[in-house]
């Protein structure tokens, strides 16, 4: 489990395999103990979604604040490249299968792909507005984006095209992609009365 702040990032990681009801709100802080602190230097305001490279030990933290993606190296501790000039980075996914890394920007709607060796961009797609949470499915090798008043995109990851779209009443906050039932589980922001 990642928890991150606005300068730090603080590695945590638990023995526990499940927590329920608000008695893990609790006593949860019993099951984590503190592995690493990487201190992000460079990065002012807010950060948002993180994902990891699994295999190489990479972590890409969004730096929504400072219009940044920050890629951390879990073996040395310590922040080994970024990418600048996004527009509130918000959601990020590693597609190890074309070895790139994909940026949502809630400023202007814009999802770059980037090589995630040198860093280069390698594509674009334009959403309405606010792309935020992304998710993927190595599987169909489909990516998922949040956006919007209401709408998860799909993209093909290997051609860089949005091929699907999932209308949805508001805003999505957030959501999980459980590919084996087929389905997306998404927390919509409440519609206006």
């Amino acid at each position: 489990m990642l928890k991150a702040t606005y300068k730090t990032l603080t590695l945590l990681f638990t023995g526990l395999i499940s927590f329920t009801g608000c008695q893990a709100q609790e006593s949860g802080k019993q099951f984590f103990t503190l592995q690493k602190e990487i201190a992000l230097p460079h990065v002012k305001g807010r950060i948002d979604h993180i994902d990891i490279n699994i295999k190489d030990q990479i972590v890409y933290v969004a730096a929504l604040g400072n219009n940044t993606l920050e890629i951390v190296d879990l073996k040395s501790g310590r922040v080994t490249g970024s990418i600048k000039g996004l527009d509130e980075p918000q959601g990020v996914a590693y597609i190890e299968k074309h070895q790139e890394i994909f940026i949502a920007n809630g400023g202007t709607g814009e999802c770059g792909f980037y090589n995630a060796l040198s860093l280069k961009k390698t594509g674009s797609i334009k959403l309405a507005d606010d792309a935020d949470d992304v998710r993927y499915d190595a599987e169909a090798d489909k990516i998922y984006v949040g956006y919007g008043s209401g709408g998860i995109a799909i993209i093909d990851a290997g051609s860089h095209k949005q091929v699907g779209d999932i209308p949805l009443t508001a805003h999505p906050e957030s959501f999980q992609l459980d590919a084996k039932a087929n389905k997306l589980w998404v927390n919509v922001a409440l519609s206006p009365a």
